[in-house]
């Protein structure tokens, strides 16, 4: 019977030996699983960060254009003001000599009346 409770013993620690040995090899192939999920995870998330780095940049693009197409508009409506205002420029410088000009001759009788009143007198 010794003998017997021997080998049930033997078997006994083999068997738990084999089964923490089968424990084992599964935490290894868990721990293997739990990292290849992880680099996943972490492949999944590159993946949203450069989707979100292009959209970021695609929204950056649009607002630049935008703005430069702003700014080109208020480029050509201030070279329109300035041409309309260079062609008023010579209208305006025009009458304004026309007006000089009356003013002179407004003088120049006024001069004339006061030698010609003082003279008379």
């Amino acid at each position: 019977m010794s003998e017997s409770q021997s080998r049930y013993s033997i078997v006994e620690r083999l068997t738990e030996k084999k089964l923490n040995l089968i424990r084992e090899k599964s935490e290894i192939e868990n721990g293997i699983k739990r990292k290849q999920e992880e680099v996943a995870e972490i492949q999944s998330q590159l993946k949203e960060h450069e989707t979100d780095v292009k959209y970021r940049q695609a929204m950056l693009q649009q607002e630049m254009d935008n703005n430069k197409r702003e700014l080109q508009r208020n480029e050509r409506k201030a070279k329109s003001s300035l041409e309309s205002a260079e062609a008023h420029r010579k209208d305006k410088e025009t009458a304004i000599d026309a007006q000089i000009t009356a003013l002179e001759i407004a003088l120049v009788k006024i001069e004339e009346v006061s030698k010609t009143a003082g003279s008379q007198s």
